[in-house]
């Protein structure tokens, strides 16, 4: 695949040194390197966390994809899975790595970790044996927050738990766990709690990987991978040239009075779920660094579409154009006054000119210009009255002057039969819908049973609307490829793939 580099997200954690333990049972760490050195009887594991798939630093949500942030990320469980006769997979053992920032190096697709596993960690019974590894990371304050997890069947939906006390107290001679793959959503061996509202307004990233199964020789020892990749995915929304006004319906004049001042632009979804299954068809995953998807059997495989959320919200927050009830829910609202404050005014809702350019020309009105001019010309835009209004949250966030950005993490979803998947809409200062855009998947993109209007949203995806996960240069903002998608137009806006996450899906007006 080609790669781009961007931000990234909650990653692994790394392990605790020799100095720092004291303890023959902890695993040996080492920085990450590209052919570790394996001793005969060694048992070497190498945690690869992949984040140039794209995207945020630090927990914070979906802005930019100027920065990595793997380095950031600071705890992982390792779970060590032994095959029975009965083909079942019971645990045997978990280990807790920390310190990721400080004991993991940068490659080319993230930072990896590599690990020996000595003492009581040693594996000394002959068998196959799998490993789970999930992290993110984990402080208080975040936002958003992290996940908390929890075994399937030991605990209710908000039962989870950070990933430090996860299986914290876990004994194989008192505790007889067993993971059984399944194709089902929910039934995987470890699953987020449930998000409260106030959680699901704002997801982070959390990831997870499985190792092959690797068969104990005869002296024991071994090395492989494990490949941690995002299990959410990423919702992109960069605009320009939006308009300040919708002409009304039934509108039979130019006049001001038959056109309504625009507020903010929301972004709305037919599905919304609460929960990840992180062990959810985790054998797909392959690295990226072969272009046979690393197996080596010289067949390129298709990307992997996987939707692994599961718990769909039962209350929706907000509607499709076409209906009159609430029927779907809200991805992300921009607040257009907050990007251009000062600019309007309540009273008599409407645009003063200072936050307005002309359609046409592309510049600020000149003086009577403005009065004389037709609201249906009017574009937000003017540099004079516009701020970056993420600079508080984000520092590094650089975006085209004039323009408007939002960014989430989703936990992916499944899409429902007849319904639009997204639709992009302007809304008055009441929350009406002034205009939308269905939000339509081009026709390579789809997959399966997926078509233009009505597809799933998948984990380790991205889907944005104007370019900002297209190997953008954020000291070049606004200029291709960093490129705001310009809302003065009529047509339909069309997802198109690009190989960024898994998939990035470039959302155009075309």
């Amino acid at each position: 695949m080609k790669k781009k580099y961007f931000l990234s997200a909650i990653a692994l954690c790394g392990l605790m040194t020799l100095a720092s333990c004291g303890s023959d049972d902890d695993p040996i760490p080492e920085k990450g390197g590209d052919e570790p050195e394996v001793a005969a009887g060694e048992q070497v594991i190498i945690l690869d966390m992949q984040d140039t798939d794209v995207l945020s630093t630090k927990s914070r949500p979906l802005y930019s994809t100027s920065n990595k942030g793997a380095e950031l990320v600071t705890d992982v469980k390792v779970l060590v899975f032994k095959t029975e006769t009965d083909n079942q997979k019971k645990l045997v053992n978990v280990i807790y790595l920390e310190d990721w920032a400080n004991t993991s190096s940068d490659y080319n697709y993230g930072r990896k970790r590599k690990f020996k596993l000595t003492g009581d960690n040693k594996l000394d019974k002959d068998g196959e044996y799998t490993f789970i590894a999930v992290g993110q990371q984990e402080g208080d304050g975040q936002d958003p927050k992290p996940y908390k997890i929890y075994r399937n069947r030991d605990a209710t939906t908000t039962d989870g738990t950070n990933i430090p006390d996860f299986l914290k107290d876990f004994n194989a001679s008192t505790n007889s766990y067993t993971w059984n793959s399944s194709t089902k959503v929910g039934d995987g061996f470890i699953l987020t709690e449930a998000t409260t509202d106030a959680d699901a307004k704002r997801k982070g990233e959390i990831f997870s990987g499985q190792s092959i199964p690797v068969t104990l020789k005869v002296d024991k020892g071994f090395t492989l991978d494990i490949v941690l990749k995002r299990q959410v995915a990423g919702i992109l929304g960069y605009f320009s040239r939006i308009p300040a006004y919708v002409k009304n319906a039934n509108a039979t004049d130019d006049g001001n009075t038959s056109y309504t001042a625009v507020k903010s632009i929301r972004l709305v979804a037919s599905g919304k779920n609460n929960q990840l299954d992180l062990t959810h068809q985790l054998d797909i995953q392959k690295d990226d660094t072969a272009p046979d998807n690393g197996d080596m059997d010289g067949v390129i495989k298709p990307i992997e579409n996987v939707m692994n959320g599961f718990n769909a919200e039962q209350t929706k927050d907000a509607k499709f154009e076409s209906s009159d009830i609430d029927d779907a829910y809200v991805v992300y609202t921009i607040d257009l006054t907050k990007w251009f404050p000062g600019g309007f005014d309540e009273g008599n809702s409407a645009w003063n000119p200072e936050a307005i350019i002309n359609s046409e020309t592309g510049d600020p009105f000149e003086g009577a210009n403005y009065g004389s001019s037709s609201r249906g010309t009017h574009l937000l835009g003017n540099t004079a009255a516009w701020v970056n209004a993420i600079d508080a949250a984000n520092a590094t966030v650089k975006l085209a002057t004039g323009s408007v950005f939002a960014g989430e993490f989703t936990i992916p979803f499944s899409k429902v039969d007849k319904t639009q998947t997204l639709q992009l809409q302007l809304l008055d200062k009441d929350g009406n819908i002034l205009k939308s855009w269905s939000v339509k998947l081009d026709v390579a993109s789809q997959k399966g049973d997926d078509s233009a209007d009505v597809y799933s949203i998948y984990r380790n995806h991205l889907y944005q609307l104007g370019k900002r996960g297209d190997g953008d240069d954020p000291d070049k903002p606004g200029t291709d490829p960093d490129e705001p998608q310009p809302l003065d137009k009529d047509q339909e806006l069309v997802i198109k793939i690009n190989d960024q996450w898994e998939f990035i899906h470039d959302m155009e007006i075309e």
